[in-house]
């Protein structure tokens, strides 16, 4: 549960960076969304380690139920791991083009909800259910628009 609470954490925080750099382009990032990137970075990378030690070789293993989470999850980290080293090099000398890779970086990183969603079974039935119906709610929406046409048609 702890590790999902840091998530949804980590996904609002890019949130609020992306839009403070939105507003305020000129300026340089403030040194505590550098400290929560780093602090989320290490979060994950100890969270990753202390999974690989108590799983051990069954980690990588074929057989193996979580692999594909466990693959996932590490190249997250990994991503993560490579924008701090990224961050820390930019420090020294700026360039336009590796602040490209730091944000396609956290954009990966935003894709780590879809490891949250499996506890959110309820909104998971729900947007199910949304694109389900999504046929008929297209048929819905082109009723309503010629009914409203044949009443503009008709009375105006």
């Amino acid at each position: 549960f702890s590790i999902t609470a840091l998530i949804v954490f980590n996904v609002a925080i890019i949130g609020v960076q992306a839009d403070w750099g939105v507003k305020h382009t000129s300026e340089a990032v403030p040194s505590y969304f550098l400290a929560l990137d780093l602090f989320f970075a290490v979060a994950f990378t100890v969270e990753l380690l202390l999974r690989l030690c108590g799983e051990g070789c069954s980690f990588f293993s074929c057989h193996n139920p979580h692999l594909q989470k466990n693959l996932f999850d590490m190249s997250l980290v990994i991503f993560a791991l490579i924008e701090e080293g990224i961050k820390f090099a930019r420090s020294s000398m700026p360039n336009v083009s590796a602040m490209r890779v730091v944000r396609v970086f956290r954009l990966i990183r935003v894709i780590r909800i879809v490891r949250v969603a499996r506890v959110f079974s309820d909104l998971r039935v729900m947007v199910s259910g949304i694109l389900t119906s999504m046929k008929s709610l297209m048929w819905a929406s082109i009723l309503l628009l010629m009914m409203g046409y044949m009443f503009g048609v008709c009375v105006l």
